[in-house]
């Protein structure tokens, strides 16, 4: 597949995806989704990456998705529109790689999900995340849930509501993000753990990111269950035993990812008819 808003890139056992339209501060389009979909499937299928990083071009991560008026456009197709932009996010946090958000200057509004929806989000120090879709007057009622779990229902109805625009030590302090990277070292700073994630065994990696997406919505007795029959699997499989003797004899791993459990991802995921958005662009 050509890509024509996105940059690719692979280093070891990372791959990295960059959002490249930098002249509109990196906006979300339907071409966008698609190509990051398209992307992402490509790296969940080369079995040398382990991890991968999502990050921006130019100087900020992304403003959100790009606006048009749909004077002409129904509910029912506009709904079309908003249940493709659904499969990108539920995608997002279903991805069975772990997913690192490096986030230079501004990540807000749809943009602040991308950062926030990766297991990890890390932040240069003078960046700023916003979930202020409220001020184009679409509050975020689909990621209202999503983020009072990861910061408490005080303060994700103060984001939400107030649109306020965190600093990286506020997202830190309320638990919105994981890191803060000293200025100009952001890419640095994710790629030393984007490799230390990587250098953990795959195989595990999968059945933990397969197990929180199951389990997400399970009690704490289900969830110890569920774990428990596939704990004597994750320990047969062959990266898990190399993991084991290299700990016990005080060497590094050499993993050889043979074992996949986990495969479909992006398949039969849909598209937004062309027809219905001319100009390759979203609303909020």
């Amino acid at each position: 597949m050509k890509y024509e808003t996105i940059l690719l890139e692979k280093k070891q056992h990372v791959g990295i995806l960059t959002m490249n339209r930098p002249d509109d501060g990196n906006r979300e389009t339907v071409q966008m989704h698609e190509e990051m979909l398209a992307a992402m499937e490509t790296f969940n299928e080369d079995n040398e990456i382990r991890t991968v990083i999502i990050t921006g071009s130019g100087k900020d991560f992304c403003h959100g998705a790009s606006y048009q008026r749909f004077d002409d456009v129904t509910p029912f197709e506009l709904m079309d529109v908003y249940q493709e932009v659904e499969i990108w996010r539920t995608k997002m946090m279903d991805y069975p790689k772990p997913t690192i958000a490096a986030v230079n200057g501004m990540a807000q509004a749809s943009g602040a999900h991308i950062a926030y929806n990766c297991d990890i989000t890390i932040m240069e120090e003078d960046a700023i995340i916003a979930a202020n879709a409220v001020d184009a007057g679409i509050p975020c009622m689909k990621s209202f849930q999503k983020i009072r779990r990861m910061i408490g229902h005080k303060k994700a109805l103060q984001l939400v509501m107030t649109g306020e625009f965190w600093s990286a030590k506020d997202a830190e302090r309320f638990g919105l993000i994981n890191y803060i990277a000293p200025k100009g070292k952001l890419m640095k700073f994710t790629m030393e753990k984007a490799n230390l994630i990587a250098s953990k065994n795959p195989i595990g990696m999968r059945f933990l990111k397969n197990t929180i997406r199951i389990t997400r919505d399970m009690g704490i007795y289900a969830t110890g269950e569920f774990s428990n029959t596939l704990i004597p699997m994750l320990m047969l499989a062959e990266d898990t035993q190399e993991a084991m003797n290299a700990m016990a004899e005080g060497r590094k791993p050499n993993f050889k990812n043979s074992d996949i459990i986990y495969k479909p991802w992006a398949k039969n995921s849909g598209k937004v008819s062309k027809e219905r958005d001319k100009d390759g662009v979203l609303c909020a």
